[in-house]
């Protein structure tokens, strides 16, 4: 697949136009295959300064265990760290949320969406702009995901083909999928104690 076809499939025309409006812009975008988060932080209140401090220790823990990550204010009281990686054991992201869990205290709802599938990643812009991408279908999924799961206060929401077996127990089936956007899908979450 060429880089304009990619960039129009993955980004739309509008991105597409404006990248040429640059000169010589830098363009390195892979597509891949694998695991994709997204945990939201929220709090009532703007976040105080102590409180974000603790979250950076939280996000540590997810840039340790991802291959690549990014943090970002959704506003003045909500957070969003986007991740991608290889797909790992439940139980191993599931010790992750324990420990995040612990340090951020019971001062923010959180829940992290997860989904395996195929995202665009990488770099493109001009050079003193260069902007950092994670887009496609599927990280937008990951992050409805996320949101859904953040209104309904669940810890951990993942679709039925991200994770079997064992993986799943202990795991919830939700029956109106409609929260994410994609009413066919089958959810399934899980709280931590």
């Amino acid at each position: 697949m060429k880089t304009d076809d990619i960039l129009d499939c993955y980004l739309g025309k509008k991105h597409l136009e404006k990248l040429k409006e640059f000169d010589k812009p830098t363009i390195h975008l892979e597509i891949l295959n694998g695991l994709i988060g997204h945990f939201f932080f929220q709090s009532k209140h703007t976040i105080p300064q102590d409180l974000y401090k603790d979250l950076l220790k939280g996000f540590d823990l997810i840039f340790e265990f991802c291959e690549q990550s990014d943090l970002d204010f959704v506003d003045s009281n909500g957070l969003l760290c986007s991740f991608v990686g290889e797909t790992v054991a439940m139980h191993s992201i599931e010790n992750l949320v324990s420990k995040i869990k612990k340090v951020i205290g019971p001062n923010l709802s959180f829940s992290l969406g997860l989904h395996k599938g195929d995202y665009l990643i990488g770099d493109f812009g001009p050079q003193k702009r260069l902007k950092k991408i994670l887009s496609g279908d599927q990280v937008n999924l990951s992050y409805n995901l996320a949101r859904g799961g953040l209104s309904k206060k669940w810890d951990i929401v993942i679709t039925d083909s991200t994770f079997s077996g064992n993986d799943v127990d202990g795991f919830n089936s939700v029956s109106d999928s409609a929260i994410v956007g994609f009413p066919n899908l089958k959810i399934l979450y899980k709280n931590l104690a």
